[in-house]
């Protein structure tokens, strides 16, 4: 009997907490908020005109390098200019490269059984 007066007692007070929870009143939908707005129309030619910060870049980019490494000695073409194929962009120093070439030519001469590859 205790047990029963126990459940009865939590189901009232579970059924009066529930019921507490609930408002009367329904939920209202706020209305969308209102805006102005205006289009906006040229009026001159000045308009048309605009200067605006920025970088450009090329769409199409062409990576150019030498065969050998080196320092540069004349760059035959300035940024914008247009070329041909073959055309010669540039130059190396060609003191450094003669440099390397004569000690190459030293180890061939030192060791003439030993083939290099590169």
């Amino acid at each position: 009997m205790h047990r029963y007066i126990a459940a009865l007692t939590y189901t009232l007070l579970a059924t009066l907490v529930l019921s507490g929870c609930e408002s009367g009143e329904p939920e209202r939908e706020t209305p969308p908020r209102v805006i102005a707005w205006a289009e906006v129309k040229s009026h001159s030619e000045s308009d048309a005109l605009r200067r605006l910060a920025g970088v450009v870049r090329a769409v199409k980019r062409a990576s150019v390098g030498f065969e050998v490494g080196g320092t540069l000695a004349a760059v035959e073409v300035d940024v914008g200019d247009r070329f041909e194929r073959e055309q010669l962009l540039a130059k190396l120093d060609q003191h450094e490269f003669s440099l390397r070439m004569a000690r190459a030519g030293a180890a061939d001469t030192a060791y003439p059984g030993v083939s290099r590859q590169c």
